[in-house]
């Protein structure tokens, strides 16, 4: 397996990576691992912050996170 790369949004907090449910951050790797091997930029944009419109807290407990791979 390729080394695999993930940027964060500013504003993102890299300590909120480690608070994720591990399923999460499994599903996490593999999707860099993907761009990586293409070549695509991996780009977490949210993870545990509240926003504002969210009608669940699945973002806020750590089980959802928005990554974008172009």
């Amino acid at each position: 397996m390729g080394e695999a790369f993930i940027t964060l949004k500013p504003g993102v907090n890299e300590s909120d990576l480690f608070r994720v449910d591990p399923i999460i951050f499994e599903m996490l790797g593999f999707t860099s691992n993907y761009a990586y091997q293409y070549g695509l930029p991996c780009l977490v944009t949210s993870m545990m912050e509240d926003a504002p419109g969210r009608k669940t807290r699945t973002h806020k407990e750590g089980r959802a996170i928005d990554v974008s791979v172009r």
